[in-house]
């Protein structure tokens, strides 16, 4: 089950490995899209119309017993739920202390435009929130409060049986977020990769991000009755799977060479430290036993396996592949 699949690429991806390397277990295989919207939803199906009878779309309000619509969220949950840069597109409050006491900031009209203005907070919860942290931001540091992807996280933690939930996104622990490094907040607006100061600029037309949590996140998954199955950057969770496997494996192809050069930088990108390898890669699971996924485990030996030669061309679509403009920083 993936939240917030975007254009579909990564789906993709994960059936063609699958049916590539694996026939058995993609035989097995359902794939659910939680999906709101509908345009995305069409960009999907037409990417992975291949897949038809084995991927289904489905809406993020829970059915209920009384009303099992179709197409809406299924109410328990038993596999893997999958979410790559999800949480820090929720939206978020925005908090300042001064002199000690917390205040939130809001949005205003002033003059026909939007305007900011501070006042007491919207909800207990967000006291209630550093305090279970014992940390928070120096006095006039501005920061960002995502008690929505805690709620996200303690709905999905309901739902799961057995299984895991791997999350993938951009944060800090909440020593670091709410430090001095950060004196106004992680609040970033980006239009077509470009990073843009303004959040009340191109309503409508820009993504806005904030860095996740991590401490806060780890302490819900555990009150949700999760097990944590390890942390990790992104670079470490590809090394740990084989990424110099694949490495060698294109470099042994002999694919053509501008096919190679861009299927390396491609991989490179995946685990670069300035850019997608910064990304985090947090799992919990139940009733899957404590010990980490091997991606995420400090101890494990890095996987050797070559993959198969079909993979090398077509599931990452390398020959048509370009650098991208910079990952998403907060720094």
């Amino acid at each position: 089950e993936e939240w917030g699949g975007g254009s579909g690429h990564l789906a993709a991806d994960l059936l063609t490995a699958a049916h590539t390397d694996a026939p058995a277990f993609a035989a097995a295989l359902r794939y659910r899209l939680v999906e709101r919207s509908r345009a995305l939803c069409r960009v999907q199906q037409r990417r992975l119309r291949r897949w038809c009878e084995q991927v289904e779309w489905v809406s993020p309000t829970p059915e209920t017993a009384a009303d099992p619509a179709p197409g809406s969220l299924p109410a328990t949950l038993e596999g893997l739920l999958l979410a790559n840069e999800l949480l820090d597109a929720f939206p978020v409050h925005r908090v300042v202390w001064r002199r000690g006491v917390l205040h939130e900031r809001y949005v205003t009209l002033s003059d026909g435009v939007f305007a900011e203005i501070d006042g007491p907070p919207s909800t207990p919860a967000l006291a209630d929130y550093f305090a279970r942290l014992g940390v928070r931001p120096p006095d006039d540091h501005l920061a960002e409060v995502n008690l929505a992807a805690l709620g996200w996280l303690r709905a999905q933690a309901a739902r799961l049986r057995r299984g895991a939930l791997l999350l993938i996104d951009y944060g800090h622990p909440a020593e670091v977020l709410y430090s001095a490094r950060y004196p106004r907040g992680t609040l970033r607006a980006y239009s077509q990769h470009a990073l843009g100061e303004n959040p009340y600029a191109r309503i409508g037309c820009q993504d806005l991000t904030t860095q996740v949590d991590l401490t806060s996140l780890l302490l819900e998954g555990r009150a949700a009755g999760l097990t944590p199955l390890g942390l990790a950057r992104q670079a470490d969770f590809l090394r740990r799977l084989g990424l110099e496997a694949w490495e060698a494996a294109v470099r042994a192809a002999r694919l053509p060479a501008a096919t190679e050069r861009a299927a390396l930088a491609a991989l490179h990108a995946l685990a670069s430290p300035q850019g997608l390898g910064r990304l985090w890669v947090v799992a919990f699971g139940r009733q899957l036993g404590t010990r980490p996924l091997h991606g995420l485990d400090e101890q494990a030996t890095p996987l050797a396996t070559a993959p198969p030669r079909a993979l090398l061309r077509a599931r990452l679509g390398w020959g048509r592949w370009r650098p991208p403009a910079a990952a998403p920083s907060a720094e």
